[in-house]
């Protein structure tokens, strides 16, 4: 008896000290695929990293795809995962004409590999291979993208547009989105300057909304066995803010509020259209036992990242300066507006009564991160981790990992990577939520 006691004991010890991704090959449902759509908070690869670029600045938001900070892996199974999503990174852009030596992982990346342990490929890789490749997992993301139309106009198979939001006008198909990543890469071969001398502006960049990403999957016929991830809507927001900025200042708060009460129903409109079109497609495949889930993520407060820290603290003869009238009022606004977003998809949602389609409420699980003693000191003083020194020089020592002390000597983590997307410590502490939130 006292021998059986023992061995139970021995057991149990065992699992508390295991590596975190021991578990990473048990799935959590029986579905086999994730498939993710999506802007840069997603994106694992489709959006391209400049062959190469000099004196890198908080601007070159696409120095590493996935955008957050590299980091090193030691893990090997983990390892071997990144290297069959994202390629070794000597294959990745170049720095200062430096080869990078570390990889960076988004939460995509970080769920995928707990859930079923497989690469998570890019639409651009599956489309480079003509389809030939053997995936279980694929990512149709595009860092710049948006839902949709900001007039809540809806193509039916989805639309093109610029990093700005703006309208791509002329064809868009696999082809031409193919055709401009090619062009932009060429351009920063032949000029590791071009995004500096560009105003970190593409024109020639066709970036698919959620509708045009929606098509390319059902283009490729519907997966078995997936769960679909869609988390979108922070570029529609700001793009939304920062034209009517002055009316924020300027208007009563009711007043701006009713303007986000007319336009967020539209954004999250986006949303329900391209769940409508994945519900129809997989309802046409009940016949062979076509299984999947959709999740849909809510998003996070933008004042807590840089760029809203940017807009409520605008610059002063030369220093971020914070106006006891004015800030508070953008920063009300810029959260004002991802609340009646997210109010909107879960809304629309339960209203619906699908059966299929479930919210996950990450937005409020990165505002409780941002508040906690870990990040807050890194959001109330609007500091982002890419201007550390060792980022802008891949191979160079001493890298801090996105931590640094805080006034009290506190050992801290940066929220932010550059002006809009979060470090890889919020992104890892984000996908081991949504990974247990999976099964509740």
């Amino acid at each position: 008896m006292k021998i059986r006691k023992l061995i139970q004991m021995m057991c149990i010890g065992a699992l508390f000290i295991l590596p975190i991704y021991s578990f990473a090959n048990i799935a959590i449902s029986t579905n086999e695929h994730t498939v993710f759509f999506g802007d840069s908070l997603a994106d694992t690869g489709n959006y391209p990293e400049p062959f190469n670029v000099n004196a890198p600045s908080l601007m070159n938001f696409n120095l590493y795809v996935p955008i957050t900070n590299p980091i090193s892996v030691t893990d090997v199974n983990f390892k071997n995962f990144l290297t069959g999503s994202l390629g070794v990174p000597e294959e990745q852009g170049k720095i200062n004409y430096q080869e990078k030596v570390k990889f960076s992982a988004n939460w995509p990346l970080y769920l995928t590999y707990k859930l079923n342990g497989k690469s998570l490929i890019t639409w651009y890789q599956q489309t480079k291979s003509a389809g030939n490749s053997d995936y279980n997992n694929i990512n149709y993301a595009w860092a710049s993208a948006i839902a949709g139309n900001d007039k809540g106009l809806i193509e039916p198979t989805g639309n093109c547009f610029h990093d700005n939001g703006t309208v791509f006008t002329g064809v868009c198909d696999v082809d031409t989105i193919l055709q401009n990543r090619n062009q932009y890469l060429e351009h920063t071969k032949q000029d590791p300057n071009f995004d500096k001398n560009n105003h970190y502006t593409y024109s020639d960049t066709q970036i698919p909304d959620l509708g045009k990403q929606v098509s390319l999957y059902l283009d490729n016929g519907v997966i078995n066995n997936t769960n679909l991830f869609i988390y979108i809507g922070a570029n529609d927001i700001g793009h939304f803010l920062k034209t009517k900025i002055l009316n924020v200042v300027l208007e009563p708060s009711f007043l701006f509020k009713k303007k986000l009460e007319k336009q967020m129903p539209l954004i999250a409109n986006h949303v329900k259209e391209a769940i409508n079109r994945l519900e129809t497609a997989y309802q046409k495949t009940d016949g062979q036992n076509a299984s999947f889930n959709i999740y849909i993520l809510t998003l996070g407060h933008l004042s807590n990242l840089h760029q809203g820290y940017s807009y409520m603290h605008p610059n002063i003869f030369g220093r971020p300066t914070w106006l006891p009238i004015i800030s508070p009022r953008i920063k009300k606004a810029i959260n004002n507006a991802v609340d009646l977003y997210n109010q909107q998809l879960k809304a629309l949602v339960a209203s619906a009564h699908y059966p299929n389609v479930k919210i996950l409420d990450s937005g409020q699980y990165l505002n409780q991160l941002a508040n906690s003693d870990e990040y807050k000191d890194s959001i109330e003083n609007g500091t982002v981790c890419v201007n550390e020194s060792a980022y802008t020089t891949p191979t160079a020592a001493g890298t801090n990992n996105c931590r640094y002390k805080d006034k009290e000597g506190n050992i801290v983590t940066y929220f932010n990577w550059n002006n809009s997307h979060y470090t890889s410590a919020v992104n890892k502490q984000l996908a081991d939520y949504l990974f247990s939130s999976l099964n509740k």
